[in-house]
């Protein structure tokens, strides 16, 4: 792996049984507590792809810890038009079976905002009444584990060491005052590298001599009242700022969450990475969240990466300030058949 990457661990779960292509992970941090045996092999995308477009989207929305604390996470799902016109369907339909306006994670586990009306005193639910926001949660994520088309993803950043870092003035000239435009920069670049190895697995298993077209990605985000105005022209500079990436990437574009079914799906999702991640750096003490196992154990949590600061030291060393970022070497990743955890070179 080249020096300097972003990455400081990756875990990849196993993804599609059928033409994919096999992956390993690397980590810096040899602790790991997810079960090896779910760690086999991770055939990823390969039945995604369900047509010759091979056009994907991915729904990306935040999730992050309070107090410049913990994790700022960005993540959410990918997958081709039919799987996210299925979910969307299905998942404002189980909205109005509940009653609710839209689906928020955060807000379902306690007892606020639409799901206010399954508990006596907003945001302190007895275990009862946890227990029925919990059964409530599972049904949404039911609907993303009904088509294993649909891929989750993630990356998180160590907001505390973040935070360490930009309190050098030059450093945060580069980085900003807060993770997040690095974080959704760092997320999107991870789909162009989806893009990338899909296309190399494709190129070795069509048939008849089919002629393939270059996948690529469109990226549909969460609005955000201080970044969205600039965020076109953002992903502008992204994309200029990393070549090779910007072949598999196509439009950006960003929504209201409320309005948004897949939106509030990838909501979901990063939620889950967010409080996964968190147990497994051992933030937090706690299990892994239900809803990973589901999604791990469905073979549909295909990639977490995190951002620690020897990683955001080098992250600046190779930057001017208002430069955009170059986050190429995630492009040069190369995961071989077995799943193995090592340092990464310094």
């Amino acid at each position: 792996m080249p020096k300097g990457n972003a990455v400081v661990f990756t875990f990849l779960l196993r993804a599609l049984a059928a033409q994919g292509i096999q992956v390993a992970a690397t980590t810096a941090r040899t602790r790991c507590r997810i079960p090896l045996h779910r760690l086999l092999t991770a055939n990823i995308f390969g039945c995604v792809a369900v047509d010759y477009s091979y056009a994907f989207t991915s729904y990306l929305d935040e999730s992050f810890d309070m107090k410049s604390v913990g994790l700022f996470a960005v993540g959410g799902l990918i997958a081709q038009g039919p799987p996210l016109f299925e979910l969307a369907r299905k998942w404002e339909a189980l909205c109005e079976t509940n009653g609710i306006a839209y689906f928020k994670a955060s807000a379902c586990e306690r007892g606020k905002q639409p799901f206010q009306k399954f508990v006596r005193v907003e945001g302190s639910p007895t275990l009862e009444e946890q227990k029925r926001l919990d059964q409530i949660s599972e049904q949404f994520i039911r609907l993303v584990l009904a088509d294993k088309n649909i891929q989750c993803h993630g990356i998180t950043i160590d907001q505390r060491e973040f935070y360490e870092t930009v309190k050098n003035r030059a450093t945060k000239a580069v980085l900003t005052s807060t993770p997040y435009r690095l974080a959704y920069d760092l997320a999107m670049i991870q789909c162009a590298w989806m893009m990338k190895s899909l296309r190399e697995d494709l190129t070795k298993t069509s048939a008849f001599g089919t002629q393939i077209k270059n996948p690529h990605v469109s990226f549909v985000c969460d609005e955000h009242e201080q970044h969205s105005e600039l965020a076109a022209q953002a992903y502008s500079g992204l994309k200029t700022g990393n070549a090779e990436a910007a072949q598999f990437m196509a439009s950006y574009s960003y929504e209201n969450e409320k309005c948004v079914p897949v939106l509030q799906a990838a909501d979901a999702i990063v939620y889950i990475v967010r409080r996964s991640s968190k147990v497994e750096m051992a933030i937090h003490s706690g299990a892994f969240p239900p809803a990973f196992k589901l999604l791990a154990d469905n073979h549909q949590m295909g990639i977490i990466r995190h951002v620690g600061k020897e990683n955001l030291k080098n992250i600046v060393k190779r930057q001017k300030p208002g430069q955009p970022y170059d986050l190429s070497d995630i492009m040069e990743e190369v995961f071989n058949d077995d799943i193995k955890f090592n340092s990464l070179s310094n």
